[in-house]
């Protein structure tokens, strides 16, 4: 059977490897412990409401039980996995954290409220920009490994002169999350989103190509990328996520094979979902042969 992407096999894939330290690994199997006793709570409040006659106390119910609002279990696994800080943003619209989690400062101070940051940094003030950061990335070693790699590329860009990213999410909010870190950061860099009218995106695709305005381009395999051309001067792709499904993936990178890039790197944040998954993957024949390369946070 052929294998989605097959007849992309001139690119080049790294498969990054990025670990959590021990306090984050344990952080974060808390937080996936907590979201299997809230989806089996779910099941079970959905049982009682199948038995109950239909009436002003069963529909109070459900509009109060916020954590029983329905949401894709594939997207709040990757959710915890990159960015367990953002884990209390699982019920939140997506639309509500693009207009309200506006920047860093504001991000932070909300995850902070919130619990998603980690306790030793809850009450400690965030007065310097190093302080924003180093809360921010704690708990994400997939967002340090992008930080790093965006610097070592706008800075240090090679000869032939690709000094431009493209970076690949699945969930909506974990893209607005690092995009608000990046531009903390001082970096020109624009995000992709299904809220954005077809003429806003190719306003920014157009910067992107052509201007030092965007440097990297941060986006969603959600957002339809067909006929998308990242010019000669992007460096890299980089797929932070996985998608929901390895044709989803293959449609993307595609879309930038035919632009000419080749490089593409796809981290692998070592835990129990992205394990997991990768394994599924590798049994049903979905995984692109790639160099392994990293093991580290």
């Amino acid at each position: 059977m052929e294998r989605p992407g097959e007849d992309i096999a001139a690119m080049h894939f790294t498969r990054h490897i990025v670990t959590f330290d021990a306090d984050e690994l344990a952080s974060y199997n808390a937080k996936m412990e907590e979201l299997t006793a809230i989806r089996a709570e779910r099941i079970q409040h959905s049982r009682r409401m199948k038995n109950v006659a239909p009436g002003r106390d069963t529909i109070d119910e459900l509009v109060k039980a916020n954590k029983f609002k329905p949401g894709s279990r594939f997207e709040e696994a990757v959710l915890i996995s990159t960015y367990q800080a953002g884990a209390p943003m699982i019920n939140i619209p997506t639309h509500v954290v693009e207009d309200q989690y506006t920047d860093a400062l504001v991000l932070l101070q909300k995850l902070k409220e919130d619990g998603g940051v980690a306790g030793r940094y809850r009450k400690e003030p965030h007065d310097t920009p190093e302080k924003v950061l180093s809360h921010l990335l704690h708990g994400s070693p997939v967002f340090r490994f992008l930080v790093l790699e965006i610097h070592r590329i706008l800075d240090h860009p090679p000869l032939d002169k690709k000094d431009k990213v493209m970076i690949l999410f699945y969930v909506p909010k974990v893209a607005h999350c690092f995009f608000t870190i990046a531009a903390f950061m001082g970096v020109p860099c624009a995000l992709l989103t299904s809220r954005q009218t077809p003429k806003e995106r190719s306003d920014i695709i157009k910067d992107f190509n052509e201007t030092d305005e965007v440097k990297v381009l941060i986006a969603t395999y959600e957002i339809q990328l067909a006929g998308f051309d990242c010019h000669l001067r992007c460096a890299q792709v980089i797929c932070a996520e996985p998608a929901m499904s390895a044709s989803q993936e293959a449609q993307a990178l595609m879309c930038v094979h035919r632009a000419g890039q080749q490089m593409v790197t796809r981290i692998h944040q070592k835990c129990s979902f992205m394990d997991g998954l990768h394994a599924e993957l590798v049994k049903h024949g979905m995984e692109y042969p790639s160099e392994e390369i990293g093991e580290g946070n």
